[in-house]
């Protein structure tokens, strides 16, 4: 996914060249780039700021010549919770990308979408769509396209993980479904992702905690009762309320969200 340092002074270096050239054509698509790696940690000023802009207008025309700001839009719709323009917005490029043979724009919307249903509540919705963008993706090997979302798509790749493994004859190329988990992953670790929220909404007690990161570090419900000296049922009930407080219901989902949250390391 490329270097972080280098990726930064590339942008630099690009900046300095449109202002010198005087190219202001061209920084609509520059600060939608730049705007969409801070949508990338969930950042609320960088969603309104780019909504603000002059040219970003609620005209009903999808233009493919703007279809990487509208990406951005998205994103920045997503951040702010208002979910259901998101929503409109992904629908129409799915529209115009399947009118136009373009496959990569519409698994792109798709992927947006599929993040949407997740964190609405539509979670099996998510899962199925999922299922059936990655099976459209397959002949052509895409993995970055589901990556870049990192850590807002990394519990719904989990959940689908564990669907297929489960099929007789599995929809999808486990090895290529584990590509795409294993680098959404390690996109994860750079970004927050497009639908964090602040880890001060949410606290867990110390006792809480420390079950987690046991979970977390692999230990069984039965080895974390000896380790802790806590009974079965108490580890339960402790595990059941953290499940509540991440609205998740497993454990693999738990640890993922408290990390992504900065709860546990």
């Amino acid at each position: 996914m490329g270097n972080e340092e280098d990726s930064a002074r590339c942008r630099e270096e690009i900046k300095e060249f449109l202002e010198t050239k005087n190219l202001l054509y061209l920084h609509p698509v520059f600060s939608s780039y730049e705007t969409k790696i801070r949508l990338l940690d969930g950042d609320k000023t960088a969603a309104t700021a780019w909504l603000d802009n002059y040219f970003i207008t609620d005209n009903q025309n999808i233009e493919l010549h703007r279809i990487f700001l509208h990406f951005t839009t998205i994103r920045a719709y997503i951040v702010l919770g208002e979910y259901k323009k998101a929503e409109l917005l992904c629908e129409r490029i799915k529209a115009l990308s399947k009118d136009f043979g373009r496959l990569l724009d519409g698994i792109e919307a798709t992927v947006l979408l599929i993040i949407i249903k997740w964190i609405t509540g539509k979670k099996q919705d998510a899962i199925n769509l999922l299922q059936d963008t990655l099976s459209d993706a397959e002949p052509y090997y895409f993995v970055r396209v589901f990556a870049d979302e990192g850590k807002a798509l990394l519990p719904i790749l989990n959940k689908l993980r564990k669907k297929i493994s489960l099929e007789d004859n599995p929809s999808l190329d486990y090895k290529y479904l584990h590509e795409i988990y294993q680098a959404t992953y390690e996109r994860s670790k750079r970004h927050k992702g497009i639908t964090c929220t602040p880890s001060k909404s949410i606290k867990l007690s110390k006792q809480q905690k420390y079950i987690l990161e046991l979970l977390a570090n692999g230990y069984k419900n039965a080895e974390i009762v000896e380790i802790t000296g806590l009974s079965l049922n108490t580890i339960r009930s402790h595990t059941k309320v953290v499940y509540q407080k991440l609205e998740v219901n497993s454990a693999m989902d738990a640890i993922l969200r408290a990390r992504e949250l900065e709860l546990i390391k």
